[in-house]
């Protein structure tokens, strides 16, 4: 290993370094080989440099060097040891450093006087300063720079068992050994410096600026293999041919007449997108972003009208049968006067297609790609809420057409650096202002003892015939102390009687829930108690209150989607948070909430606050976890990998010349590792 004897790729515990033992405890952490080890970007750094001018500050930290002297192994209570040791620092103080049970430490300075450059916090105990535990380094004469102190020292995650020193000393001998064949594979990255020494000031920067500057060169690396293969399944779809579908001159106008609706100059910016794309004959694969209540539904009828005109047939895809019910009354109100047929599939519904019903546009759950299913001619494939659906599911839908044109689209506003990420083989449309009439919605965050005020408020609301809707995150009562459906319902129809009260959840059968969505629609019933199961697509516009109670306990993306079950009318509208807790950071993640309702905003707070792992993991399994790419702040490396990327793959469509063979066999692993689980246009 000293002099670059191993591959960057060996398994760690085939190293004499490492051994059997410790690479099972680096697998428990995800880390099997030198590169995993290397690649992985430290938790932090502390500032172990050493200052002559740095105080001694009783529960300060410091840094200093010392000869120690005195070295003694003492017993203690409860039958552990302790090794102390005294000396001079270099500036003239007496300190005092204690070990506990590293009892080898004192047979190993016995009789010496070694020169130690020692980090900790410091007590104070009358006239002497102590340092428990310190991180220290023997110096000798001949020395090479310190590795774990007198420097900017990187700090790991660990697994039990698993030290600093040995993961930092680990680090230091690989790379003060790395091959010097290694060769640089992404000329692309160059313009970030050379990715060797990036490697190096990664971990041992001389400061915080050059260790942020040596991620970013390492994390476009990164975020270059995911974007080309983002590009590969991109140019793959380019080559399938497809109908062209013209815009439509009679449906379009004929709809929009008989709904009374105009488009928004946003919704006609998006439809001009569309409506280029589906003029080629190569499939359209384009994601619809618009936040809750911004008018998608309209834009989808549109372009599945522009299908259907030409001769074709159009399917849209929904998440839940209450969503794909409401979507079907309400295709059948706007096109009353079109003369079309609308067929709705599934799993309850009866509707088939076969030689005597043939829908111009279907409707439908996953029920509508069954193998028995038959979309003739289908030209253009809409999936609502598409993060609800699998890949495979979206796959078989478009199987039942020649390679339709797709629209997927999403209520759920997503933070640029993740929609590059997730959605980078789709061109991404935004309708980013809602149509106008909408009512507004004012926003409060309530503690749990105000809530008889607010069920007051609820009643009174529904004194003058509105309606509401009341949250909770579970079902049934449960030991994690959360209030749920069942348990409340009956104190909530005590307080708002005489109105009608009822519950809604997803462990209902599809039979009920339509049935009592039918009674909420028509305003027999006034208050829905609901799971999330209500959090997209349900369309009440006489529904102006919203409660949600242990509220602390949703993403802040997912109130905002609930929020938006409100306001879709003319009235003024209320969403009411309420808090389970008093934990002071709770109740500021809810205020942003009540001072914005730009589901954008709220959607980068959400990834700042809770992290892009839990983003990634709520909106698609099996997203690529980026060990140096920072989704929260890595906007402008993202764009460039992707621009690089499309370029790449525009000229290279295969990877085949020879600058290109490093990316391909990095691409090829990460596709074959991944199986891209994640977003999929099909």
């Amino acid at each position: 290993m000293e002099n670059g004897n191993f591959d960057i790729f060996q398994p760690l515990e085939t190293l004499p370094a490492v051994g059997r033992v410790r690479g099972a405890l680096f697998a428990k952490i995800d880390i099997l080989t030198v590169h995993d080890l290397l690649f992985r970007k430290p938790r932090r750094y502390e500032d172990r440099r050493q200052r002559d001018d740095s105080p001694w500050d009783e529960g300060g930290w410091k840094a200093t060097r010392m000869v120690l002297s005195d070295i003694a192994l003492k017993h203690i209570r409860g039958g552990r040891v302790m090794v102390e040791g005294s000396g001079l620092t270099y500036d003239g103080q007496l300190l005092h450093l204690r070990w506990f049970n590293i009892p080898y430490l004192a047979k190993q300075w016995q009789g010496k006087h070694p020169t130690l450059c020692v980090f900790g916090k410091l007590k104070k105990s009358g006239r002497k300063w102590i340092i428990d535990m310190p991180e220290w380094e023997a110096l000798e004469d001949d020395a090479e720079r310190t590795v774990h102190v007198d420097r900017i020292v990187p700090v790991y995650s660990l697994t039990e068992g698993l030290s600093q020193r040995v993961y930092r000393g680990l680090i230091y001998r690989f790379l003060k050994s790395l091959p010097a064949s290694l060769p640089e594979w992404n000329p692309y990255g160059q313009k970030y410096g050379d990715w060797r020494n990036a490697l190096r000031y990664l971990h041992f920067p001389n400061s915080l600026t050059q260790a942020e500057m040596s991620r970013r060169r390492l994390a476009f690396d990164e975020f270059l293999v995911w974007q080309t293969l983002l590009a590969i399944r991109r140019s793959k779809m380019q080559v399938h041919t497809c109908p062209a579908i013209p815009p439509s001159q009679k449906l379009v106008p004929t709809m929009l007449d008989s709904a009374g609706f105009t488009p928004t100059p946003s919704q006609e910016h998006v439809l001009s997108e569309i409506a280029t794309d589906i003029a080629q004959t190569h499939p359209m694969n384009r994601l619809l972003q618009g936040d809750v209540g911004s008018g998608k539904t309209l834009v989808a009828l549109i372009a599945m009208l522009h299908a259907v005109e030409a001769g074709h047939a159009a399917a849209l895809m929904a998440p839940t049968e209450i969503l794909a019910k409401q979507h079907y009354l309400t295709f059948k109100r706007f096109l009353k006067n079109c003369g079309l047929t609308i067929g709705l599939l599934t799993g309850s519904t009866k509707t088939q297609s076969g030689d005597f019903f043939r829908p111009h546009i279907w409707i439908g759950t996953h029920a509508l790609f069954q193998k028995n299913v038959d979309i003739p001619n289908l030209a253009l494939v809409v999936v609502d809420e598409q993060h609800k659906f699998g890949v495979e599911q979206r796959a078989r839908l478009r199987s039942k057409g020649e390679s339709p044109h797709v629209l997927v689209m999403t209520a759920t506003p997503i933070p640029r650096t993740l929609g590059l990420t997730l959605y980078g083989d789709l061109d991404v449309s935004v309708i980013e202002r809602p149509p106008k009439g909408r009512g507004s919605i004012t926003t409060v965050v309530r503690q749990e003892s105000a809530l008889e005020k607010i069920w007051d408020f609820v009643k009174a609301r529904c004194d003058e015939k509105q309606q509401a809707y009341v949250v909770y995150p579970v079902i049934s009562e449960n030991k994690s102390e959360l209030k749920a459906v069942e348990k409340e319902i009956s104190g909530i129809s005590k307080k708002l009687s005489p109105h009608r009260v009822e519950a809604l959840h997803g462990r209902m059968d599809a039979t009920q829930k339509e049935a009592l969505m039918e009674d909420f629609r028509a305003g027999k019933v006034a208050v829905l108690v609901s799971t999330t199961v209500i959090e997209v697509g349900v369309d009440v516009p006489n529904a102006s209150v919203m409660v949600v109670e242990n509220a602390e306990r949703f993403g802040l993306a997912q109130l905002h989607q609930l929020r938006g079950r409100i306001g879709r009318g003319s009235h003024r509208s209320y969403c009411v948070l309420v808090s389970g807790t008093d934990n002071p950071e709770s109740l500021r993640r809810l205020e942003i909430l009540a001072k914005t309702g730009d589901g954008f905003r709220i959607a980068e707070v959400d990834l700042q606050l809770r992290g892009a792992g839990d983003a990634l993991g709520k909106m698609q399994s099996g997203a690529a976890p980026f060990r140096l790419g920072n989704l929260t702040t890595d906007l402008p490396l993202i764009s460039a990998a992707q621009t690089t990327a499309r370029k790449i793959i525009g000229d290279d469509p295969k990877l085949a010349l020879d600058d290109h063979l490093p990316l391909r066999v990095r691409v090829r692993a990460l596709a074959k590792g991944y199986r891209l689980k994640f977003v999929d246009a099909a």
